[in-house]
Formats: C-alpha cells, sequence, structure tokens
C-alpha cells in the first residue's frame, strides 16, 4: 500500500490518464493537480517557502522538533496565568494572533513528518485508532483519567 506521499507525488509520462509511480525528488516542487487536497497544497507550499530561502539545511529534525516546542510555548503564553474564563474571553479578542500562533506549530510539525517520511494525516488516524482503543466510550465518558487508570 502506498503512503499518502507516494500517492501525492505522482508524475505523469506524458500519456493520457498514465502516472508513474516515482515519486517526486527532493527540493523539486510537485506540478498542481486537480485531485489534490487542501493539505497537499499547504504542504507543497510550506516546501517552496523552505526550499526558496534554502533553510532545508538547518530544518534537521532535532532543530524542527524544538521549534514546535518554542512556538507552543508562544502560544501557551496567550493564556498563562488566566482562569478558564479568562483565557476563552483573550482567545477570541486575539484570535488572529493565536490563529498565527497555532499556525507557527503546525507548519514546524507538517514538516517534521514530511522531512521524517511520516504521513502526518495517517499518523493522525493512527493515533486516533490507538486512542479508540485505550479510551473506550463506556469507560473514559465524563472522566479526565489517564487509560491505564480507567476502570
Amino acid at each position: 500500500m502506498q503512503s499518502r506521499q507516494e500517492r501525492t507525488h505522482k508524475k505523469s509520462d506524458g500519456a493520457p490518464g498514465s502516472r508513474s509511480r516515482s515519486r517526486v525528488r527532493k527540493g523539486c516542487v510537485p506540478v498542481a493537480r486537480p485531485h489534490i487536497t487542501k493539505f497537499d497544497r499547504t504542504l507543497e507550499r510550506i516546501r517552496r517557502f523552505r526550499d526558496a530561502r534554502n533553510w532545508m539545511q538547518f530544518h534537521s529534525p532535532k532543530n524542527l522538533a524544538c521549534s514546535v516546542v518554542i512556538e507552543a510555548a508562544e502560544l501557551l503564553e496567550h493564556f498563562q496565568w488566566k482562569t478558564n474564563k479568562e483565557s476563552s474571553e483573550h482567545a477570541k479578542k486575539r484570535r488572529r494572533e493565536i490563529s498565527a500562533e497555532i499556525a507557527d506549530v503546525a507548519i514546524y510539525l507538517i514538516e517534521l513528518a514530511d522531512n521524517l517520511g511520516i504521513d502526518f494525516m495517517d499518523a493522525i488516524d493512527q493515533k486516533l485508532n490507538d486512542n479508540e482503543q485505550k479510551y473506550p466510550v463506556a469507560r473514559a465518558k465524563n472522566t479526565a483519567a489517564k487509560y491505564t487508570e480507567l476502570k
């Protein structure tokens, strides 16, 4: 079974309806196709942004993971020391700024997964499958307990 990344990076050999199964070389931007998803377009845009600036040399897994944490801390800073009510009110007032911080976290996460060859959407689906097993509704509903403590 092909990964999402392999399906997304098919190139046409010119014959109508034919596609090779080769992946686009690293640093090359695939041609937009009508069946491409919004996520795929966003991933391609992240790659183009990075590659136009020759930043891949700085985007090691460690550096990207650090960047995720740094940007998540900037997001958290919006809510630090606020009550639940205050944080909800703040989120409404500062929606644009908070949206930008969420985007920063997501961009680094998406690029980290892409650089490691991890299909982002498949990883999320798998994690949700795992969590559905760990947290069955009958035992997890209305509790914040960790799965190891569910009765």
